[in-house]
């Protein structure tokens, strides 16, 4: 018996003023006959609402920014990791950038549930906030993802911005189980997150860490808001195994940040770049290819709606041309029937 797995994300209705409410359903599809089966159903909304809050918080001040490079970006101050740390240790690592030297990368969360004594860890990456940043995005040259547990090839910009601060991430993390809160291999969960170039760097690091704690991670998860793509075919597909459906990629439609990295064929170095996890397409805030629609506050007002947050019907590229190709044979063949 053959089957077809496919994923569909559908927003709904919140019960309460919290967040808007997203349930993420597998579905398997039977070929022979055509029958679709509901098989699980997953509640994410929590998940989704506390990693946007965790994506926004870290982001650094424009101050801060400043010391090192010329920031893209304004954020006066830091709501939401001051929200954060009221309920969460936040402890943050660095990246070393040649010509920049120490930078922050991101912040590392945690959490204890008083009443099951289980822990969250968070772990989060800022996106692109400033000058040195730009040129992680830019540079798109394919990179094999072997040394960090990747099969395939990487955007080569974000391994690198990766590496220059893997060894502090997983110090932190590492110093996280052995000595806080005694947290235990089969007594916590971990949360992977970011948003824009920090989706991306989240992305990699959901698969470098699940191979790197094998199996003290109870369950790791992937959320990320707006990223570009980064890894080519074999790698999206290689992360998706190793998180068992535990991938979610939320962006908004007419977004041009999720377009960056599609490939081209020069010279093979940017060919095959993919997205990696269950889609879940918002509606465009501005009907136009622009920035407002990667605004990571847009994502935030979204999560904790008590309205519903429409999901939208995505068309991929290749599906486009061939709606567009069909309608135009379409066209040409009433134009004949009128004429002829």
């Amino acid at each position: 018996m053959t089957y077809k797995t496919s994923l569909i994300a559908s927003l709904l209705i919140s019960f309460t003023p919290a967040f808007g409410e997203i349930s993420v359903f597998t579905f398997t599809d039977r070929e022979e006959d055509r029958e679709t089966v509901l098989i699980s159903q997953k509640n994410e909304a929590p998940l989704i609402a506390r990693c946007a809050t965790a994506a926004s918080a870290s982001y650094n001040t424009t101050e801060k920014v400043a010391l090192y490079s010329a920031p893209t970006r304004t954020q006066v101050d830091h709501d939401d990791r001051k929200i954060l740390a009221q309920t969460h240790n936040i402890t943050t690592f660095s990246a070393t950038i040649p010509g920049y030297g120490d930078v922050p990368a991101g912040l590392v969360a945690c959490q204890r549930d008083p009443l099951s004594g289980k822990h969250r860890i968070v772990l989060s990456f800022h996106g692109t906030e400033c000058r040195a940043d730009l040129l992680t995005d830019v540079w798109a040259r394919k990179v094999s993802g072997q040394e960090i547990n990747i099969e395939g090839y990487v955007h080569g910009g974000f391994y690198t911005r990766y590496m220059q601060s893997r060894e502090a991430m997983l110090a932190t993390l590492q110093n996280l189980l052995q000595n806080h809160h005694g947290i235990h291999a089969d007594n916590f969960d971990l949360e992977v997150t970011g948003h824009s170039m920090g989706g991306a760097l989240a992305t990699i690091a959901a698969a470098d860490i699940k191979k790197v704690f094998e199996d003290r991670v109870s369950e790791l998860k992937l959320v990320t808001f707006n990223s570009p793509r980064v890894v080519d075919s074999r790698g999206a597909q290689d992360i998706e195994g190793k998180l068992d459906g535990n991938a979610f990629r939320i962006w908004r439609k007419k977004d041009p940040i999720s377009m960056v990295s599609f490939g081209t064929t020069i010279v093979g170095w940017f060919t095959g770049f993919k997205h990696v996890g269950v889609s879940v397409p918002l509606e465009a805030v501005v009907d136009a290819y622009s920035l407002s629609n990667h605004s990571l506050n847009a994502m935030k007002r979204d999560a904790s709606s008590e309205h519903a947050v429409p999901i939208v019907e995505h068309v991929g590229f290749w599906d486009s041309l061939r709606n567009k190709a069909t309608a135009a044979k379409q066209f040409a063949a009433n134009l004949v029937r009128k004429f002829w």
